[in-house]
């Protein structure tokens, strides 16, 4: 994880999944907007994501049968965000907000 350019306090990467945009955030210590530079590693991510998740939810009879779509989208994605976090929050690729 990276500092926070501002107060130097740690960032965490749940504080930059629970804002409303993806690549704008708060840092929860000095309450200053954040922004991650490079975003192109987030797109990427989640546009494979999507395109493996859709068709393995339609065509695997046994995540329609038992219903496991949803629970294998949600856990997925944050087993992934987790990985793709530590990337997107290095500390050159984060700056202030203006």
């Amino acid at each position: 994880m990276s500092n926070c350019p501002n107060c130097r306090n740690k960032v965490n990467p749940f504080d930059l999944s629970l804002s409303a945009f993806p690549l704008y955030f708060r840092c929860p210590n000095c309450k200053i907007r954040l922004r991650v530079i490079n975003s192109k590693l987030f797109w990427v991510t989640f546009c494979l994501y999507i395109l493996i998740v859709i068709p393995m939810i339609t065509y695997i009879p046994i995540i329609q049968e038992y219903n496991l779509g949803i629970i294998l989208t949600v856990c997925g994605s944050l087993v992934i965000y987790q990985k793709i976090s530590s990337y997107m929050l290095r500390k050159e690729n984060l700056a202030l907000y203006e």
